[in-house]
């Protein structure tokens, strides 16, 4: 488990709302890692049931078409692994997604920390995904009662 240290330094950044950030953020990647190994599980599968329909339906005469499907699929496949993995791969091993919501925690602890460390004052674990709090709150007021169910 991650052990992350109290900065007296900054009261705002202490304890469990940094330790909670760090897990929804770390779950979050696992998540993505494993809808990438669920996509590729069933592109192979698919490549396995084309082959063996090209197979059953081949009569004469150059039939192979089974990997005209699998060209543009593998494309996308291509461009989910480098939204999840960058340019370098994973192997998996036993106990993978603890291992990696642990490894997750850890990066992003690192980050946070260069992050708070180099301005204090910009860091805010409290803002909503991708809106900066100032910009949270001008949605909000322009919100009316009316507008809710």
């Amino acid at each position: 488990m991650v052990k992350i240290p109290d900065f007296t330094s900054s009261s705002h950044i202490v304890g469990a709302p940094m330790e909670n950030f760090i897990d929804r953020k770390a779950r979050k990647r696992v998540k993505s890692k494993k809808g990438f190994y669920m996509h590729l599980a069933v592109y192979m599968a698919m490549a396995l049931f084309f082959l063996l329909m090209n197979i059953a339906t081949y009569k004469e005469e150059n039939e192979i078409w089974f990997f005209f499907p699998l060209i543009p699929w593998g494309a996308g496949l291509l461009i989910h692994y480098f939204s999840v993995f960058g340019i370098f791969g994973i192997v998996l091993g036993r106990d993978w997604e603890e291992k990696e919501v642990e490894r997750e925690k850890q990066r992003i602890y690192d980050a946070l920390r260069t992050q708070m460390l180099d301005s204090p004052e910009e860091f805010d674990l409290d803002s909503k995904e991708g809106l900066d709090l100032k910009e949270y709150a001008e949605m909000e007021k322009k919100w009316k009662e009316d507008d809710f169910v």
